[in-house]
């Protein structure tokens, strides 16, 4: 019920946005966002609140070419906060995850015939993606599962322009991408990905990539939760297939959107279980410390 209170409170604030939006369109000549961002459940953030990308960015996003329901299915989920937990409640008791469980994941797409590869080769069901497989504990996991990660950030930088996020190449429409490894000096093509979207996201997240501690950051090993997503448009390293526009990592599925990030404390993997809450502190908390 607290859930569904707070969505609705979020989507009442974005609602007058826009109506001041509307507002200063008849007094201004400005055109009013007509594509306005509603999410599936509450964002998963402390305090979160709307941001200029949220009235005129929707969860399908702007598409210039293959606008088909298969790709406007894998954008709705690209912008999920819907992630449910061992417990099937959403946002709580993560799954956990290792590199080996989304090398699993990928060979399960493949066993099952599942399309992939670009952005016209997407999945027509992806319901077929929802515990496809298990973890190293038995646990059913697959697309809209709830995830825990822990490793070394080897890179973070903002995304190209495109459709999810409305053709806009500036900052605060972009996500944010992390290679993610077991091993500080690990070869990107052993990475798995992650994916901050730019939707209610915090105002610190970003300077995971700004150069003032982009350095000790990766000191630390990082402990990301979020959505677990199959990323259709691309082939994982190894895929006889596998282009110069295909991202570098292990697999295609990834963490995406995140929805927490926490820095160790320790500097091994060794020191910084994920179930220690001791060793952890949220990344809003850690980077303002630093």
């Amino acid at each position: 019920m607290k859930r569904l209170i707070l969505l609705s409170l979020l989507i009442a604030v974005v609602c007058l946005t826009v109506t001041s939006w509307t507002t200063l369109s008849h007094e201004t000549s400005t055109k009013a966002p007509q594509n306005v961002f509603v999410p599936d459940c509450p964002p998963p953030f402390p305090n979160a609140s709307p941001r200029p990308v949220d009235v005129s960015c929707g969860n399908e996003g702007v598409f210039e070419g293959n606008a088909t329901e298969a790709h406007r299915a894998q954008n709705r989920a690209k912008n999920s906060f819907c992630a449910k937990g061992s417990t099937a409640t959403v946002g709580t008791d993560p799954i956990l995850t290792t590199v080996t469980t989304y090398d699993i994941l990928q060979a399960k797409v493949v066993e099952n015939g599942i399309d992939f590869g670009g952005s016209a080769n997407l999945p027509e069901d992806r319901e077929a993606l929802k515990n496809i497989a298990t973890n190293a504990a038995g646990v059913s996991i697959g697309e809209g599962s709830y995830v825990v990660f822990v490793g070394f950030m080897l890179d973070a930088h903002p995304t190209s322009k495109e459709s999810v996020s409305c053709q806009n190449g500036t900052v605060g429409f972009l996500d944010i991408h992390i290679s993610l490894a077991r091993t500080k000096n690990a070869d990107l093509c052993r990475t798995i990905g992650a994916e901050i979207i730019p939707h209610f996201r915090p105002a610190s997240w970003p300077r995971l990539y700004y150069a003032e501690h982009y350095e000790e950051i990766k000191r630390h090993p990082l402990r990301l939760k979020g959505h677990l997503f199959f990323d259709a448009s691309h082939h994982p390293c190894g895929d006889p297939n596998m282009t110069t526009h295909d991202p570098l990592r292990r697999s295609d599925w990834e963490i995406h959107p995140v929805y927490s990030i926490d820095v160790c404390s320790n500097t091994t993997l060794a020191g910084c279980s994920a179930n220690n809450e001791t060793v952890w502190t949220a990344f809003d908390q850690w980077i303002t410390s630093q």
